[in-house]
């Protein structure tokens, strides 16, 4: 009976685990998503982020050199705004992107979702001076001040340095293209030895 029961927390550790490494982090956990769903988001400009906007705004979620791009819908008199930093399989996508009910990501007509996992999504930014930093940045010509405030900003990071800046070469962890790959794989293993001498 009892090692039923470790069995059983053994394979719940696993699940959780697993869930981890899959899902796209929600921050906040609300509602504030909602206005980003089933529209579909057109490629604005892509850029840099460079050491002069970090040391201005110290944003230690993206990676210094590396890319970002901005997706924009018109709804009436209001902008949806997506600005996604770090490599990947959005930095591939020079079309349209949409979001759906579950926060998977899908490139221009393609109903399979982008690989996104351990990457994080704000829904809701204020900082509207960053974003119009970054936008300026970005554009040709470069575009001053758009109507950020009419709208809603969202910001998606990718986990830095889980991806290589080549298509063909995805630095998995364990098959997984998740900073908590290895951890996914190791941690159930390493947890079995224990549960099985309490089970003893």
């Amino acid at each position: 009976m009892l090692q039923s029961c470790v069995f059983a927390v053994f394979l719940a550790i696993l699940a959780l685990f697993w869930r981890a490494s899959e899902a796209i982090e929600a921050i906040p956990h609300d509602r504030s998503c909602r206005p980003f769903q089933d529209r579909p988001l057109k490629l604005l400009c892509k850029g840099t982020y460079t050491n002069d906007i970090f040391l201005r705004y110290q944003d230690r979620l993206a990676a210094i050199n590396g890319p970002y791009k901005i997706f924009y819908h018109r709804q009436g008199g209001a902008v949806l705004l997506l600005v996604t930093f770090n490599h990947s399989p959005l930095q591939w996508c020079n079309s349209s992107i949409s979001i759906d009910a579950d926060l998977d990501f899908f490139c221009g007509d393609s109903r399979n979702p982008l690989p996104l996992s351990g990457s994080m999504i704000y829904c809701r930014i204020y900082q509207m001076s960053y974003i119009a930093d970054l936008m300026y940045e970005c554009t040709t010509p470069k575009i001053r001040n758009f109507p950020l405030e009419n709208g809603f900003t969202a910001v998606h990071y990718a986990a830095i340095s889980r991806w290589s800046g080549s298509r063909d070469e995805l630095e998995y962890g364990v098959d997984l293209p998740s900073g908590q790959g290895g951890l996914t794989f190791l941690a159930p293993l390493l947890l079995w030895p224990i549960l099985a001498t309490l089970s003893n």
